[in-house]
């Protein structure tokens, strides 16, 4: 049911998968235009928690850009006696097809949904929308969800329900490798997710997974140091590898990052790019050691860049139904047919082509 509700009336829930709503909110507001006059291509969604009350199902950003526009009312879809379960795929497929999430913040909220379709499946379903229903955190709801399923006797190894299963049943195409790498940043350990996703850069799925390989004191003192020096991002791997197979402790290995001692070393951790074997190093190289660690960091951008594209154009080959782009619906064959473009623009600007 649709109906104009006084933003006043409408709360908001720690159960949004997004940890980051307010992010970049201004732009989103200025596109919203006026109240009188309003440029809202989709309704946030609400349900009625009591007489004049309600609170956000998905479209928080919305509602909170219509806030800050000065809007008294916005329209709503308002939802009644709508399933915990339900609510919380809703945000999360709301929130996928929108400004990207977090790594943290998807990977949590897609196990929690997958936890909730096992429960189901095993008779636990009562309990897991108890828990759903607590107006708490993701990672504090996954880590109930886990401990009641595990109480239960469910065995992460032997699901009820299939990752396929309930992704196909959600409308949402990640295949099997990318869905590993995601969850795999749920290895940082949840008493430190929050410091990470408060960084002032966003630290990339590898450098989550490779934080994860530290014990729990480790990755405090990592990401500690971090916020000191959001500069030390892209040297993240390269930390945690050498503390994680014993070639340094932390300290040496955050001295040698910040370029305070003289022997530099390149690696690859498990499952990275092997390009980044051929990386040069300090010693190596006749550049001044400031202007090779520039170049260092930009090239390690540029294959992540990379890699990130190759897993795109191998997800959007199964979506193609006919020739080339083409065969994609409009609008999105223009936008895929654009992006190529600044790719190939982008290519010839650094071989050096007209």
């Amino acid at each position: 049911m649709y109906q104009e509700i006084p933003i006043e009336k409408i709360s908001f829930t720690l159960r949004n998968p997004r940890s980051d709503p307010d992010a970049d909110i201004d732009g989103l507001a200025a596109s919203l235009g006026d109240e009188d006059s309003p440029r809202l291509a989709q309704f946030p969604m609400v349900e009625q928690i009591g007489p004049d009350e309600y609170r956000v199902i998905a479209g928080e950003r919305r509602i909170r850009a219509a806030k800050l526009r000065g809007w008294q009312r916005i329209p709503c879809i308002v939802a009644s006696n709508l399933d915990p379960v339900d609510a919380h795929n809703l945000r999360l497929v709301e929130n996928l097809h929108r400004r990207d999430l977090h790594p943290l913040d998807q990977a949590t909220a897609l196990k929690i949904a997958w936890l909730s379709a096992n429960a189901d499946a095993i008779g636990a379903g009562p309990d897991a929308r108890r828990i759903l229903s607590a107006d708490t955190t993701n990672t504090e709801t996954l880590d109930a969800l886990q401990a009641m399923l595990t109480e239960q006797g469910w065995h992460v190894n032997a699901p009820a329900v299939s990752w396929d299963a309930i992704l196909e049943q959600m409308g949402l195409a990640i295949n099997p490798n990318t869905r590993k790498k995601l969850l795999g940043v749920l290895t940082v350990d949840s008493s430190v997710q929050e410091a990470v996703k408060a960084l002032p850069v966003t630290v990339s799925e590898a450098g989550l997974r490779a934080i994860g390989r530290l014990d729990t004191s480790d990755q405090q003192r990592l990401v500690h140091e971090l916020a000191e020096n959001p500069e030390l991002e892209h040297r993240i791997r390269r930390i945690a590898r050498t503390v994680h197979d014993g070639t340094r402790t932390l300290d040496e290995a955050l001295a040698e990052a910040r370029g305070e001692t003289s022997v530099i070393e390149q690696g690859n951790e498990p499952g990275d790019s092997p390009e980044e074997e051929n990386l040069p190093n300090a010693a190596e190289s006749n550049l001044p050691p400031s202007v090779d660690d520039q170049v260092m960091q930009s090239v390690v951008a540029l294959l992540e860049m990379a890699n990130k594209l190759n897993e795109s154009i191998n997800d959007l080959k199964g979506k193609i139904t006919g020739e080339g782009l083409a065969g994609l619906p409009a609008p999105w064959d223009e936008y895929a047919a654009q992006a190529v473009q600044i790719v190939y623009g982008a290519l010839k600007n650094l071989e050096g082509g007209e």
